[in-house]
């Protein structure tokens, strides 16, 4: 601990904010069910390098949680003003994101060749992520989206099908277009057609044309 850097040497008469800091912290505990009576698996939080100051606060470390039955989560973060960097690990998969004020970048990737790089963008109060071209076991297609103080949209491609979600004011709005002379030809559906919802004060609405739908032997219809 170094709560009297200021006062170290008497002749220096500068204004030092207080300062702290912890090497490191390891907690062992038992994770409970939700009832609460029942244990069910051990885990560690350690946090390292823990630095608090007047106009700063820096903090890293690792925990790691056990899921019983299917192996542990892992985290690796480090959190500082100017940026945070978090890594997350459970089984075949990790997520790995970092944030800046101007920037959030995520990266998500398996064991084999799959991966997912996004890059969101601030832009005027708004987090905006532009179209991006995606790949995950040989789908492709791409993404969009956009959250801002009065508007959010999702916007999906892929095997010929375009899915748009948008919240404005308080009101859902979903369309879907298919066409499914532009899916991949060794694809076990398809879907073909147009659709348009809404949701708003609990009330659903639907209207457009009919969406076809193939999976397999099984067709759905769906539409108002």
């Amino acid at each position: 601990m170094h709560w009297f850097d200021a006062w170290i040497d008497p002749n220096d008469t500068t204004s030092t904010p207080i300062y702290a800091s912890v090497d490191q912290v390891e907690v062992d505990f038992w994770m409970r069910s939700l009832e609460g009576d029942t244990l069910l698996a051990r885990s560690q939080l350690s946090l390292s390098g823990i630095r608090v100051a007047a106009s700063e606060l820096s903090v890293s470390g690792d925990l790691n949680v056990a899921v019983p039955g299917t192996g542990e989560v892992a985290a690796k973060f480090e959190v500082r003003p100017e940026e945070s960097n978090v890594v997350l690990k459970y089984q075949r998969w990790q997520l790995a994101t970092r944030y800046t004020p101007s920037n959030i970048e995520l990266k998500l990737k398996d064991d084999s060749i799959n991966s997912l790089n996004l890059s969101i963008l601030n832009k005027e109060e708004s987090w905006v992520l532009e179209p991006t071209r995606v790949a995950w076991d040989g789908v492709e297609g791409s993404v969009a989206a956009l959250w801002g103080p009065s508007k959010h949209w999702l916007e999906l491609e892929w095997s010929g099908i375009n899915a748009r979600i948008q919240e404005r004011h308080g009101t859902w709005s979903l369309a879907v277009r298919a066409d499914s002379t532009n899916a991949d030809e060794d694809a076990s559906w398809a879907a073909h057609g147009s659709l348009k919802g809404s949701y708003s004060d609990g009330n659903w609405a639907l209207n457009g044309r009919t969406l076809r739908v193939r999976f397999g032997d099984a067709r759905w219809n769906v539409g108002p």
